[in-house]
């Protein structure tokens, strides 16, 4: 695998066409980012799931990986939430993650 894919996670909306890869829950989401380590272009995200974990569960999760494991993040993060205060935590830790370099 040497080609990079965008991942697209939301409960709801339609994907994207610049998106390859789609995921719908938060356990879905996680086995993607696990098994796609390193080839992930874009990864946009959504906060409200309509599940016990959120879109921020997903931040939080690839920002242990990233400092704990040395997690290989995709190229660029963006969040397309609705929700604005979440999107504004998410958005704090892609900066922490990133600082001037998402994108």
């Amino acid at each position: 695998m040497t080609e990079k894919y965008n991942v697209y996670l939301d409960d709801c909306r339609e994907t994207p066409e610049e998106f390859q890869i789609r995921a719908y829950t938060y356990k879905d989401i996680i086995q993607i980012l696990v098994k796609m380590e390193g080839y992930i272009g874009i990864l946009s995200l959504d906060n409200d799931l309509g599940e016990e974990h959120e879109g921020y569960d997903v931040m939080k999760w690839l920002e242990k990986e990233y400092y704990i494991n040395d997690y290989k993040l995709p190229d660029k993060i963006i969040v397309h939430s609705m929700n604005p205060i979440a999107k504004k935590r998410m958005e704090m830790v892609i900066d922490k993650l990133y600082g001037d370099n998402n994108g």
